[in-house]
């Protein structure tokens, strides 16, 4: 159908135009709101647990682990989390929300143990070690807060992201499962290396030359004084000019990664 502009208007007598409300209620009369997606990220997760770590019944289950990288708790009771073989949207319980309840900058184990009587951290799906897909979603069951696949997995072996909620992801031989992701060393990045900035300080600016050949595909983050990611960027040149215009002064730490190294290296950024 279309409207008066030449738009399409949605047929609303059809089912697949329709999803649940975000609000609990709904919004009888009243335009629905576009919900606020939280900072929440699934960070690091293992399909094949052997030996790494056992549940409070001392089974050692597949599991998944959430990051909160809000600057407030977020409770996660009432969301929804799925696995791509079975596509089972599993509600997260809301009936305990001490337990449920993330704190900033903090973490949360999910069991995929296929064993929700057991507890409240315990899915109703398992993970598969060949190839899957984890979604983390709002509690309208909807709208997608994070999503993650993976190829197959080797046992003990997690795979997480190389920054707490950052972009790039990468496999840890020392899983860090309830704790942050820099506290363990992944097998693609064991190499911490010098990186040259130009100008620094700078203003508005910065270049980066990587001594690296063939080059595929580079990924940076800056980070503050306190550790958060106040800017990223993916290239894939080996000389990249980078616009940090968007950030006050101060002193940042940038790190770039590629081909399984880290460089790394301070930034002074005086724009004033």
């Amino acid at each position: 159908v279309l409207g008066v502009l030449g738009y399409e208007i949605p047929d609303n007598s059809q089912g697949q135009n329709w999803h649940t409300s975000f609000m609990v209620g709904g919004s009888p009369g009243a335009v629905a709101p576009i919900p606020q997606i939280p900072a929440l990220f699934i960070n690091e997760l293992m399909a094949d647990n052997e030996n790494t770590i056992a549940d409070e019944n001392g089974d050692y289950n597949d599991w998944i682990e959430l990051y909160n990288g809000s600057e407030i708790p977020v409770d996660v009771g009432g969301m929804y989390i799925c696995d791509n073989q079975k596509n089972l949207k599993f509600k997260i319980p809301q009936t305990n929300p001490e337990i449920t309840t993330i704190p900033w900058e903090g973490f949360l184990l999910f069991w995929a143990d296929n064993e929700p009587e057991e507890g409240i951290l315990h899915l109703g799906f398992k993970l598969s070690a060949e190839e899957d897909q984890v979604k983390l979603y709002m509690p309208n069951a909807f709208t997608t807060i994070d999503a993650v696949t993976f190829t197959e997995q080797e046992p003990d072996i997690s795979f997480g992201r190389v920054i707490d909620g950052g972009e790039a992801w990468t496999l840890f031989e020392t899983p860090t499962p309830n704790a942050s992701n820099s506290t363990s060393t992944g097998i693609d990045q064991l190499i911490y290396l010098d990186l040259t900035l130009f100008p620094n300080p700078t203003k508005h600016s910065f270049k980066i030359n990587l001594p690296v050949e063939n080059m595929q595909s580079a990924y940076l983050e800056v980070l503050d004084l306190y550790g958060k990611r106040v800017f990223s960027q993916q290239f894939d040149t080996n000389t990249t000019n980078i616009d940090i215009s968007s950030l006050n002064s101060g002193v940042y730490m940038v790190i770039v990664i590629v081909d399984g190294k880290k460089y790394m290296n301070k930034l002074t950024i005086l724009n004033n």
